[in-house]
């Protein structure tokens, strides 16, 4: 069977396997390399080359994690797959994919495995649809990053963050969804950013937390996020990263099963001496329906 996208194979909807409860259930990026080091040896080997192929990947926001992940895998497949072509564009993150692969924009995305399993759930108006994609397997695990100006600090935890301006992400973004999810569970109410500063990507949003447009900002993403390294090097001393408590963390595993206790080592930010108690969840690799199974496969 030709790789290409002319054969419309449905792909399998793999999310079953993928969408349990503990993040520990997801596969791991190394599994996946295992299998493309199998099948494309095997496939030259056979004389059965597949014909170009472009295929278009939706990634996230300008100083996030997904799209420098994004270049990773488009840099990776064209070495170890040339004959397929991988466009990268940018987005505002999770929910913004799983709505551009819905609607037939996309082939392949990088997804926040818990905006996803909300959508699975009955969140939004695209369940049946999201149920058709394909979870190619997990690629790193999320840690969710509040960061606030050190001045306002206080208590030394997320209650530090009630009653201030907050940007909780670019729109249609995971990380927007779960700081509302969390901070609404743990009682927290910062006055959320709801003017064109909301669709800031991570970058800006840095910028503008710099000049006090508002007064802390959600970044969600694989450790150490570009944005959050620029912030503290410019800006030494002047913003932090705020903790979980352990009675916080309990609680919000209590009750978002999805997550579970993430550890922000000392030294993986500018100045960052201590470790940082925080929560995450995997990102996943997901698939339109209309791609090829060989071609999963072989990605």
């Amino acid at each position: 069977m030709p790789l290409g996208r002319g054969a419309r194979v449905r792909s399998p909807p793999l999310w079953k396997s993928y969408m349990g409860a503990s993040a520990n259930r997801y596969a791991v990026l190394s599994t996946l390399m295992a299998i493309l080091a199998l099948t494309v040896p095997l496939a030259a080997a056979a004389g059965d080359a597949p014909p170009a192929d472009t295929l278009r990947l939706v990634t996230g926001s300008v100083g996030g994690t997904f799209l420098p992940v994004g270049h990773d895998l488009a840099s990776w497949w064209s070495e170890t797959v040339p004959e397929v072509v991988v466009v990268l564009d940018t987005t505002a993150g999770s929910v913004d994919n799983l709505q551009r692969l819905i609607r037939g924009e996309a082939d392949l995305a990088v997804v926040g495995g818990t905006p996803f399993s909300q959508v699975l759930d009955g969140w939004g108006t695209h369940s049946d649809e999201a149920r058709t994609l394909c979870v190619m397997g997990s690629l790193y695990k999320d840690a969710e990053q509040y960061v606030v100006r050190s001045s306002l600090v206080r208590v030394g935890n997320l209650l530090d963050l009630s009653g201030l301006l907050m940007y909780p992400g670019p729109h249609h973004s995971g990380g927007e969804i779960d700081t509302r999810r969390f901070l609404s569970t743990l009682e927290v109410e910062p006055q959320y950013v709801y003017v064109d500063d909301r669709d800031k990507g991570y970058s800006a949003a840095a910028e503008a937390l710099a000049r006090g447009d508002f007064d802390a900002a959600t970044f969600s993403g694989g450790v150490p996020i570009q944005a959050v390294t620029d912030l503290f090097r410019d800006h030494p001393g002047e913003f932090q990263i705020l903790p979980f408590s352990r009675h916080m963390l309990n609680k919000l595993v209590h009750f978002e099963g999805d997550y579970e206790g993430v550890v922000i080592r000392a030294g993986s930010y500018p100045d960052q001496e201590q470790d940082i108690r925080t929560v995450g969840g995997p990102n996943l690799l997901v698939a339109a329906p209309g791609v090829d199974t060989e071609l999963i496969l072989a990605l």
